[in-house]
């Protein structure tokens, strides 16, 4: 007769040895295509800027400072709410700031899709400004949560690649939509875009390895054991 002892060897020994999970490469995934979607919404005015249509409905034509201040005053709030948000991630954890973050930034592209004067245009810019200065900052805690130190250059690396490879695809990609239907829609377009991270950081990701369901014991040594290792 097998002893609960027997058992319960055998099942410690079957865990030790279980083949670990990738869950923490999934989460850098998530964290790229979130990082791209980012990227992509916030270049869009630098392309229907040139766009008859768009510069005409806004009251813009001839007037190229009130342009240059759509992107300046995103630039400026991103950069201040980079500094002043992010501690709201050590209050109420990286992921709900990711979230809140997304929500606001989804917020924007449909307000702006949905502006008829430029007073309104430039409030949902300075909306995406803060939605994008409260997101970027989690990414990093992400990295520092998930990845061992000897990872963390790579995972790095991987994410942060959405900064130049989005912008590349989106020139050709607004200029379609532009041509297909209108400068509006390049609103809309990245709007319906920016519910898909949101889907994923809601339901796939963590503030960290031991809080989520998906990741087994062998995964979770590896990347404890190098964060233990460094301290």
């Amino acid at each position: 007769m097998i002893s609960d002892n027997n058992i319960s060897s055998e099942t410690h020994t079957r865990e030790s040895v279980q083949k670990p999970t990738r869950q923490r490469f999934y989460v850098l995934a998530i964290l790229f295509f979130s990082l791209s979607v980012i990227y992509l919404d916030r270049v869009n005015i630098s392309i229907i800027a040139a766009n008859t249509q768009f510069l005409q409905e806004m009251d813009l034509v001839g007037k190229p400072i009130y342009i240059g201040l759509l992107m300046s005053l995103f630039l400026i709030t991103y950069g201040v709410s980079n500094v002043i948000l992010s501690p709201i991630g050590d209050l109420i954890g990286p992921r709900k700031a990711m979230i809140i973050a997304y929500v606001i930034i989804s917020l924007s592209l449909l307000l702006g899709g949905l502006s008829s004067v430029f007073g309104v245009l430039l409030g949902t810019r300075i909306l995406l400004g803060v939605g994008e200065g409260l997101y970027y900052p989690m990414q990093n805690t992400f990295i520092k949560n998930w990845f061992p130190p000897g990872e963390r250059g790579r995972a790095n690396t991987a994410w942060i690649l959405g900064q130049s490879l989005s912008p590349a695809v989106a020139m050709p990609v607004f200029t379609w939509i532009i041509a297909a239907w209108s400068w509006r829609h390049t609103f809309y377009f990245s709007f319906v875009l920016s519910v898909i991270p949101l889907v994923f950081i809601y339901f796939f990701t963590s503030n960290t390895p031991r809080e989520c369901k998906y990741i087994n014991k062998s995964e979770l040594d590896i990347i404890e054991s190098g964060i233990t290792s460094k301290e």
